[in-house]
């Protein structure tokens, strides 16, 4: 299981940062990597279901408009790994060092 902080430019969040998050960006794109049957169990309004197994540089170019939209990759937790595994597959598709979330110093969020 790929674990978050082995991913550059990755950090994790909680319900409190996933909130500030979206109160300070407007454009921010939350993805949903968990599988079809825990989405149907709740999701967070407002997210995109994005399954990891899904996840490459053609179905995240879909999900957010350019290379520069903060994004957001959620799941059960750390122990699940959805998450990480969907941000490490397009990691080199999209700069998270450059992600306008936190700025070239801190990384955007997954959780």
């Amino acid at each position: 299981m790929t674990r978050p902080e082995s991913i550059a430019g990755v950090i994790n969040v909680d319900a409190e940062g996933l909130i500030r998050m979206f109160t300070q960006h407007d454009d921010l794109v939350l993805l949903d990597s968990r599988i079809a049957s825990d989405r149907n169990e709740g999701y967070i309004e407002g997210s995109i279901k994005l399954p990891d197994i899904d996840t490459n540089c053609a179905s995240l170019a879909t999900a957010a408009p350019s290379l520069t939209t903060p994004l957001m990759f959620y799941c059960n937790g750390i122990r699940g790994g959805h998450s990480a595994n969907a941000a490490a597959s397009v990691s080199t598709y999209h700069p998270f060092d450059a992600n306008p979330l936190t700025g070239p110093e801190v990384k955007p969020a997954i959780k």
